[in-house]
């Protein structure tokens, strides 16, 4: 791939490290230096779980990314509720979000601007997300309706 004057890559989207980088801070999941990385610190035990999960996952991601402070948050807060929940119960949900994702990065598939890819990426995680959310709010309930239904 080939940059231009403006620094842009020219070609189809940027998979260099520097160009993951660059999705992940526009995307704002990756915490930069100076910003609160959250109420789970680094040392805790689920944060530790975390960090485990996504080694076994094999997954590249950023140690400041904020989703795995989020993870750490919810698994404790789970805990806190009694509900004894840990990353291996966490795997099939992880997974199922990887081909999200990678349902995602097809979308961005035939982008030739590097600059046009990160707005694409932008807008489909912001605009998606609740739609995603909605879609497994839907699921639940036809799941729900068809073990239940009769009952």
């Amino acid at each position: 791939m080939r940059g231009d004057r403006t620094g842009r890559t020219a070609g189809r989207h940027d998979r260099s490290p520097v160009g993951y980088l660059h999705y992940g801070l526009a995307l704002g999941a990756i915490v930069q230096a100076g910003e609160p990385g959250g109420d789970a610190p680094e040392g805790s035990p689920e944060r530790v779980e975390v960090d485990r999960m996504v080694g076994e996952l094999g997954w590249a991601v950023h140690a400041g990314a904020p989703a795995r402070t989020t993870l750490a948050e919810t698994l404790a807060a789970l805990r806190g509720l009694g509900v004894p929940l840990d990353w291996r119960a966490l795997l099939p949900y992880a997974r199922l979000a990887e081909r999200a994702a990678a349902l995602d990065f097809d979308q961005l598939e035939g982008i030739d601007d590097s600059v046009g890819v990160r707005e694409r990426a932008l807008l489909l995680t912001v605009l998606l997300e609740p739609a995603l959310l909605a879609l497994r709010r839907l699921a639940q309930e036809n799941g729900s309706a068809r073990r239940h239904d009769g009952a």
